[in-house]
């Protein structure tokens, strides 16, 4: 597994059980009562916010950057590249929590006993992406954290290989974007970052420093 798998997965993981909360706290609402379950649905969203976005990151970011040094058997000088990435999953999460905020309260607001289906989906609703489709809130969540993460998994074996040299892994394939790609080998400093994709496999394995 990468560095930092676990903190990625309980990160995913919250979000994905926030949304299940939603989905049920809307479909209890007209027995329970709007306001009160859409209240509670409030409280689940924002709590997301203090979820420890930073911690996971960088636990990918450093066991990377170890992993590479002892691969190369010499110390790499660290800069803060984990930091832009931080702050670009923190931005996307918090603008989805709060679309989904939003998509909640319009939801339990106008949920009967007619519309409940429909409406389950709607009030998890967290991002629109450019070809119109909506985007539940723990598949958005769980897309992003996994990019970002494996993103600095690969940052932080550049780091620690400095100005050496990095292949990308070989896993047969069918993607033309990473067939092209597979076997090869580049300057750690300018190597194309993984993930090419949406749930890419691919990293970047140490050759030497």
């Amino acid at each position: 597994n990468p560095p930092g798998e676990a903190e990625i997965r309980t990160l995913v993981g919250r979000f994905q059980a926030v949304e299940s909360e939603v989905r049920q706290l809307l479909r209890g609402a007209l027995e329970n009562g709007r306001e009160h379950s859409l209240g509670m649905a409030m409280e689940a969203l924002d709590s997301l916010r203090e979820e420890k976005v930073e911690q996971a990151l960088v636990a990918a970011y450093s066991g990377a950057l170890d992993n590479a040094v002892a691969a190369i058997e010499e110390k790499a000088v660290s800069g803060d590249q984990v930091n832009p990435l931080v702050d670009s999953l923190d931005e996307k999460l918090r603008d989805a929590i709060s679309k989904a905020e939003q998509s909640a309260q319009d939801a339990f607001r106008s949920v009967d006993k007619d519309n409940v289906d429909e409406k389950e989906d709607e009030a998890v609703q967290a991002f629109t992406d450019d070809a119109g489709r909506n985007w539940a809130l723990g598949a958005y969540a769980g897309t992003q954290i996994r990019t970002l993460g494996r993103r600095a998994t690969s940052r932080g074996i550049k780091d620690g290989v400095g100005v050496g040299t990095v292949e990308v892994s070989s896993h047969g394939t069918s993607y033309p974007e990473c067939q092209r790609l597979e076997g090869k080998r580049f300057r750690a400093t300018s190597a194309p970052e993984p993930p090419y994709h949406e749930n890419c496999q691919h990293m970047l394995i140490p050759i030497s420093g």
